[in-house]
């Protein structure tokens, strides 16, 4: 991983760790009533469990029908695939993730919700810097289809540009408080 990519992950994990308990609450509504939009048109959608800062799902998509969570891949060549929502249990990184469901590989889905470390307006992405959506998403391009990939972030999170890597994917949209983008 390069130092860039190190020094601007910290910065930005700092800084969206040290928005007040209301600002995370405010960002989370407003993100919400734009993916409600979104979710009527059905399908299956990858969502994700908040933590360290991470814009977090309103429950009402959490709980729509044909809603996945990530859970890591016993092989690390794949990194994640998805299951329906449900009971949880604690992986080996301690994140919850569920315990029962079908599995799905990312091509299989229609939506992934994306929780972003830093981002710029060209589409690029700073994850947590595990890789594991990197992982999964690698194959997009040789599936018979390819689910749209879809950012969210607070504003504070943007960069003008986010350095790359050649396995890096970019995304179709950023959601943020205050702005989406289309790419």
């Amino acid at each position: 991983m390069s130092s860039d990519k190190k020094i601007l992950r910290k910065q930005l994990r700092t800084l969206r760790r040290s928005l007040s308990r209301s600002q995370q609450e405010r960002a989370s509504f407003l993100i919400g009533r734009k993916l409600r939009l979104l979710s009527r048109h059905g399908g299956k959608i990858a969502c994700y469990l908040a933590r360290d800062g991470e814009i977090a799902l309103p429950h009402t998509i959490l709980k729509t029908q044909n809603t996945f969570l990530p859970c890591i891949h016993p092989n690390p060549n794949i990194g994640l695939y998805f299951r329906t929502v449900g009971k949880t249990r604690m992986s080996r990184l301690k994140i919850p993730e569920p315990a029962r469901g079908q599995p799905h590989l990312a091509w299989q889905l229609d939506l992934i919700l994306l929780p972003l470390v830093g981002f710029d307006q060209h589409g690029h992405r700073l994850g947590m810097g595990g890789g594991f959506y990197d992982r999964a998403l690698a194959d997009l391009a040789r599936r018979p289809r390819r689910p749209m990939l879809i950012g969210l972030a607070h504003d504070c999170q943007e960069c003008p540009s986010v350095p790359q890597d050649p396995w890096d994917h970019p995304l179709d949209g950023i959601m943020t408080p205050t702005r989406t983008f289309w790419l």
